[in-house]
């Protein structure tokens, strides 16, 4: 089967390291077939904020254009995907699609990082124990899911949630069954697995295994090597093995 990922970053997100090429050059040797860039969306932010964890606007033409070349030099060997990990903010979505329309995009995925504005104490991955905030999370999931403009769900189980278990399966059971209708794949998260987060989460993907979801890994790429790392791909397929999940991997965005 053809191996495809869609989740690979770059240096303009401040986070990682290795040029474009050398993620090519990285997959190739792995047998990846289909490579998707995936870096963090610029967001048209209008207060003047900041990010340090995602592009600007102004570095958006040189991103796309950068992976164009390579798309092209490339043919043949790999196919190369154009896309981004975008949040779902309600108020500043429609002028990012705007923005992006600019561009030739295949695809965008969905990375909920933050639940409403992008602040350091609305980080989903920052462990709480409210039952509204991880309410307030799968229902700006669903919302985004449902705009249709996703290609999938990345690492879903970011949440951070240390309260009730019974309350987390019963968000997550409602979240899963949200992409099930929608027929948006789950990402199993490899960085998350392989740096020993709190994600992959057990508790969420017992609820995925149940409702039937359909599962995708993402390598969630920061350094070159790690599309050639063969161990930690095979550990995320043993851990859907885990809870009888079969991972589709070669998974098409279209």
């Amino acid at each position: 089967m053809e191996r495809a990922n869609y989740h690979t970053h770059t240096p303009r997100c401040m986070h990682a390291i290795g040029s474009e090429r050398e993620y090519v050059e990285s997959a190739i040797q792995a047998g990846i077939k289909i490579l998707g860039f995936s870096d963090h969306s610029p967001q048209p932010y209008t207060d003047g904020f900041v990010s340090t964890i995602r592009m600007t606007m102004e570095q958006t033409p040189e991103y796309i254009e950068t992976l164009l070349r390579l798309r092209e030099e490339y043919a043949g060997k790999i196919d190369i995907k154009i896309g981004f990990e975008a949040e779902y903010i309600p108020n500043l979505f429609e002028p990012l699609m705007k923005e992006l329309e600019k561009y030739p995009v295949d695809y965008l995925i969905l990375g909920q990082h933050f639940v409403g504005e992008e602040t350091p104490s609305k980080y989903s991955g920052r462990i709480h124990d409210e039952p509204e905030w991880l309410k307030e999370y799968v229902d700006v999931v669903i919302e985004g899911l449902k705009t249709g403009a996703f290609a999938y769900l990345a690492h879903p189980d970011l949440i951070h949630f240390g309260g009730d278990k019974e309350y987390y399966a019963e968000q997550m059971t409602r979240l899963c069954e949200a992409c099930k209708k929608l027929n948006i794949p789950l990402e199993i998260n490899r960085l998350g697995l392989c740096e020993g987060r709190h994600y992959p989460t057990d508790l969420f993907w017992q609820q995925a295994a149940k409702v039937g979801n359909h599962v995708i890994i993402g390598y969630d790429a920061h350094q070159p090597q790690v599309l050639s790392d063969e161990a930690g791909y095979q550990a995320c397929k043993d851990y859907a093995k885990r809870f009888g999940i079969e991972v589709d991997e070669g998974y098409r965005i279209y």
